[in-house]
């Protein structure tokens, strides 16, 4: 295809003359590396970034609820394994609460829609499962952030960790991220430190560790999940990452 030629070819172009390359997804450095190692020199790593607050919030703020998962409920996502995990939760006669947003099945006056059939596939596991009790279930709000505070983890068992905006948010206040360890999770979440990595993919043991980290645990791991943040993906780094580059 020769439109297609040629977009290579000016790509391979501008690639090799450019003074900075901005590599904005996790796979963009491993393309550059198979296309010429060289062309790394170039590489500045810019990311999704959030604002953060110079004072990190109130991570123990009482009656705080669990889990809460708040992305687009899609099959990369791994949203069934997440219900099936509560499901297990609750028949081992644990106690929690937990919501999860994102349903376009539901409503979705935010985003265009997506992933329709998947969202209606979990929609009707949830019920079957008949989950309501402790496991809350919404479509997309515009208020996400004011209804993360509430919530103590952070629930993202996805293909992809690096760098989804709501977990970056979610981080930013305080919340404890638990992640599956999907592309590029290493550079955001580190086991035990920062979060929780379900490396076995055993979410279900995951939350029950969540669970019965102590208060003092807890808020070590939600100050070092907001220092992660604060340090590696603030808007003011983005910023800074930009004009270096612009004379």
């Amino acid at each position: 295809n020769f439109i297609v030629d040629m977009k290579m070819h000016f790509f391979f172009f501008f690639l090799r003359f450019a003074n900075v390359i901005y590599a904005k997804e996790h796979h963009h450095i491993y393309t550059i590396k198979k296309i010429n190692p060289k062309l790394l020199k170039k590489v500045e790593q810019i990311y999704n970034c959030v604002p953060v607050s110079d004072n990190k919030p109130d991570s123990i703020k009482n009656e705080k609820k669990d889990f809460l998962y708040a992305n687009a409920v899609i099959e990369k996502r791994n949203v069934i394994s997440l219900i099936q995990s509560l499901s297990d939760l609750r028949d081992n006669c644990i106690s929690f609460s937990a919501a999860i947003y994102g349903f376009s099945s539901i409503s979705n006056d935010v985003y265009a829609p997506r992933g329709m059939p998947y969202s209606e596939k979990v929609l009707d596991l949830h019920n079957k499962l008949e989950l309501n009790d402790c496991v809350k279930v919404y479509g997309f709000v515009k208020n996400i952030k004011e209804i993360m505070t509430d919530y103590r983890f952070f629930v993202l068992p996805a293909d992809v960790i690096l760098a989804n905006y709501a977990l970056l948010e979610a981080m930013s206040l305080g919340l404890v991220p638990i992640v599956y360890p999907g592309n590029g999770y290493e550079v955001i979440v580190e086991d035990g430190v920062n979060g929780i990595v379900a490396k076995d993919y055993d979410l279900t043991k995951a939350m029950k560790r969540a669970l019965s980290l102590s208060q003092d645990e807890y808020v070590e791991l939600s100050d070092a999940a907001y220092s992660k943040i604060k340090n590696d993906f603030s808007l003011n780094l983005w910023q800074e990452k930009l004009s270096k580059h612009i004379s």
